[in-house]
């Protein structure tokens, strides 16, 4: 059948169905109406039968604009708009908080959506999880003038079968925005083929439970810092955890002529973090591939276990390592130990008590408990270990967990150091000047091994780094 009897078929069933008081599994927007996008949108989802429903809005061409957010809360709804600007009233924006959803323009053009002072543009996510959400074919950018905070946020968003693809999301560069900004307990996401460009970060992991995110094929460019920034700490959930698990950045990322390095760590407890084969153009001078460091910030620790930063290289403008792992900037490390008069453990919880003030406390993050990390040593060695602290009691009793039953007397009780590991291999670089270090270690809880990596510098001459560990 011809495509566009096709279409005006769809259209002539939907018309009729609605005239007739039923509703449709598939309903067309026309260029009519309120003049409102917004409100359009909503009237046809309202329309929809039970069950998966189609809102084909490819036929409202042209600017459109939405005074009033829109909140794409009916589950098993796909939107295809082919709208050239869709402008939302400052404070509004796109939300979508239901589950198997898809916004998405048509693959050969890419609508823009704007957004104004204090929002995200897009919102993915809600109380209750948002499942298997995709929004594809957009460009996404702030209103002139106007200083939003992200251009998509995701909170509580989670897979199997969430994507967010042949994406533009640019000009975030308020203090702290972000083009792509990850916050809690949002999991199994495929992020790729999209562009996270000219903001104050491209990307942010923030909050705990940020696990099992695959980035492919992205280009994360010009941002004023960090292209992606990982500080898990800065905004914790009611676990407390700030971990993640399972970040994977792969198959040809591109970074470039960011003002901070392509990738760095700040703080939170990340396992089984994997950078491969990305390809790099680090322009500016004193930026580098790849920053594990803490920024000091009070209680926010980094600790990372199972880092592969695997392949990938490019082109070199001088000024750094272009892979640095610093376990010396964390907070209130080297403070003198604290002697401890007991350690009780019962039911999976230990409480010490210390012979003076211990002098810890937990840090208040969106009303939010976020606790250290301590190195208990008891005098009988029956503790010798990091553990969080899950509570303090007072200025000489805090608590933290561990099964089983137990005790011991004496001992020492310290702010446990930033501890991490992982393996930098396989990097080839082409420097423009002179060949840079390839890895720089610093800090007793850091350990890295780096093999097979190589440079080219400015005049010719192959520097390599076969060492098999590296510690200092």
């Amino acid at each position: 059948m011809d495509e566009q009897i096709r279409k005006w078929l769809i259209l002539f069933i939907a018309i009729v169905l609605t005239g007739c008081g039923r509703k449709s599994s598939v309903i067309v927007m026309l260029p009519a109406g309120s003049g409102d996008f917004g409100q359009e949108l909503a009237a046809a989802i309202a329309g929809c039968a039970p069950g998966a429903c189609v809102i084909d809005a490819r036929e409202v061409t042209g600017p459109q604009s939405s005074a009033q957010s829109i909140i794409i809360s009916r589950s098993s709804t796909t939107v295809e708009v082919g709208f050239s600007e869709l402008t939302f009233a400052v404070g509004a924006n796109l939300q979508i908080t239901g589950s198997h959803i898809a916004f998405e323009g048509p693959p050969t053009a890419t609508p823009t959506i704007r957004c104004g002072n204090a929002v995200a543009c897009v919102y993915i996510g809600s109380v209750s999880p948002a499942y298997a959400v995709i929004l594809a074919n957009l460009r996404i950018g702030p209103s002139s003038g106007t200083s939003p905070t992200a251009g998509i946020e995701m909170r509580n968003a989670r897979g199997p079968g969430s994507f967010l693809r042949n994406l533009v999301v640019s000009g975030f560069t308020s203090p702290g925005a972000a083009a792509l900004r990850i916050l809690e307990s949002s999991w199994t996401w495929t992020i790729a083929d999209s562009q996270f460009a000219n903001s104050f970060h491209g990307i942010e992991l923030l909050g705990d439970q940020d696990n099992a995110i695959v980035f492919q094929r992205n280009l994360i460019t010009s941002n004023l810092n960090e292209g992606v920034w990982i500080a898990l700490c800065n905004h914790p959930t009611t676990d407390a955890g700030c971990a993640t698990g399972g970040i994977t950045f792969s198959d040809g990322n591109h970074f470039e002529n960011n003002g901070g390095p392509g990738i760095r760590l700040v703080s939170g407890s990340i396992y089984n973090l994997d950078v491969r084969d990305s390809y790099a153009e680090l322009l500016k001078s004193g930026t580098g591939y790849f920053l594990a460091q803490n920024d000091g910030t009070v209680n926010q620790q980094l600790r990372v276990v199972g880092m592969l930063i695997d392949g990938g290289g490019g082109y070199v403008n001088g000024g750094m390592a272009l892979n640095i792992v610093d376990a010396t900037k964390g907070y209130g490390y080297g403070d003198a130990p604290v002697f401890i008069a007991n350690v009780n453990c019962s039911g999976g919880a230990c409480t010490v008590t210390t012979k003076a003030p211990h002098g810890f406390n937990c840090s208040l993050i969106d009303n939010y408990s976020l606790c250290p990390f301590v190195h208990v040593k008891s005098g009988k060695g029956v503790y010798d270990m990091d553990a969080r602290i899950t509570a303090i009691v007072d200025d000489t009793h805090f608590k933290f967990a561990l099964n089983g039953t137990s005790k011991d007397n004496g001992g020492t009780v310290v702010y446990a150091a930033d501890a991490i590991n992982g393996i930098v291999t396989n990097q080839k670089w082409r420097s423009s000047w002179t060949a840079p270090e390839i890895v720089s270690v610093a800090g007793t809880g850091a350990s890295v091994t780096a093999a097979n990596n190589s440079v080219v510098d400015g005049k010719g001459f192959l520097v390599t780094d076969a060492s098999t560990k590296r510690r200092r």
